[in-house]
C-alpha cells in the first residue's frame, strides 16, 4: 500500500491508474512510434495504439551516359550530424557505360558542404591526374551548385 498525504491507495489501483492515464494520452497522439520490438511492447502493455513510421518511398532513378569522348563521374558524400564523421566518393564511367575507376575518401569530422565539395574537387584532382579532358560531374547535393557540370579540363 502507498501513502499519499494521509491517504492510503492501494497499489493494484496506482497501477490501474497509472495504465489508464499512460493509454488516454497515448493514444490521442499522433506521434510517430519506433520501429523497436522493446518500445512495441511497453506500449501494447499500456494498450497504446501504434503509430507506425510511413513505409520509404522509392524513388526510380535513371543513369543516363555522357555523350561520345566524355567521362561521366557520379559523386556522393555522406555526413552524420550537423558537424560529425563524414566521407565523400565518386565512380567515373565512359560513353559506353564502361568502368574507367572510382575514389573514396574520409573527410574527417567536418560539415555537409566541405563533404559535397571534397567529393567534386578531388573528382577533377583525379580526372587531371588522368589527363581526360571532358568530364561530365553529377551530385545529387543542394549545398555545391557549380555554374557548369560538364567541364573542359586542359592537362
Amino acid at each position: 500500500m502507498w501513502s499519499f498525504r494521509a491517504n492510503l491507495i492501494p497499489c493494484k489501483t496506482l497501477i490501474n491508474v497509472i495504465i489508464s492515464n499512460v493509454s488516454l494520452s497515448g493514444n490521442y497522439t499522433n506521434i510517430v512510434g519506433s520501429s523497436r520490438i522493446f518500445y512495441f511492447m511497453i506500449l501494447k502493455s499500456f494498450y497504446v495504439k501504434i503509430h507506425p513510421p510511413n513505409v520509404p518511398k522509392t524513388k526510380e532513378m535513371m543513369w543516363l551516359p555522357p555523350v561520345y569522348l566524355w567521362i561521366k563521374c557520379n559523386i556522393d558524400g555522406i555526413a552524420h550530424g550537423s558537424q560529425g564523421p563524414t566521407s565523400c566518393g565518386g565512380i567515373f564511367r565512359d560513353y559506353q557505360a564502361n568502368f574507367l575507376g572510382c575514389f573514396a575518401s574520409n573527410i574527417g569530422i567536418s560539415y555537409a558542404l566541405n563533404t559535397e565539395t571534397m567529393g567534386v574537387i578531388l573528382a577533377i584532382e583525379l580526372t587531371h591526374e588522368k589527363s581526360w579532358t571532358h568530364l561530365w560531374l553529377e551530385y545529387d547535393s543542394r549545398l555545391v551548385d557549380f555554374p557548369l557540370t560538364q567541364l573542359e579540363i586542359i592537362p
